[in-house]
């Protein structure tokens, strides 16, 4: 299947990271991230299983030789509490997706805080030109 060349972003110049947690009732959960590229990727989607697919590896990987592994921040994390799903998440955001997962998680497990409260708080994220931070 090949999605429609109009295919557009509302804002394609910000990230191209999709990250979702679903949960049912029976406190079964789902943690999944997803980066297909600027403007939806390849405009391609798989015909067996209706995915689309990506355009890049993410722009922050530079030169790759044949059979090496791209290096990748995506990060769906599900954590358990004896031996049952407790909390799942992820993120966008390239280099910040890992600190600002374990800064929630953190802020869960060690702080005791509420999830809502622990997503909105601010993050310090550094880098290897300068730290931000991030609300």
């Amino acid at each position: 299947m090949i999605l429609p060349k109009n295919t557009t972003t509302a804002d394609h110049s910000n990230g191209h990271t999709t990250h979702l947690v679903a949960s049912d009732q029976n406190g079964n959960m789902v943690s999944i991230t997803q980066s297909v590229g600027p403007l939806m990727g390849s405009k391609v989607a798989s015909k067996k299983n209706g995915f689309v697919l990506a355009t890049t590896m993410g722009p922050y990987l530079g030169q790759m030789k044949a059979g090496e592994r791209a290096s990748s921040h995506i990060s769906p994390i599900i954590i358990l509490k004896d031996g049952k799903p407790f909390l799942a998440l992820g993120a966008a955001g390239g280099a910040r997706i890992v600190p600002a997962i374990v800064q929630v998680i953190s802020r869960v497990i060690d702080h005791g805080m509420p999830l809502e409260q622990a997503l909105s708080a601010g993050r310090n994220c550094s880098g290897n030109r300068a730290s931000s931070w991030k609300k």
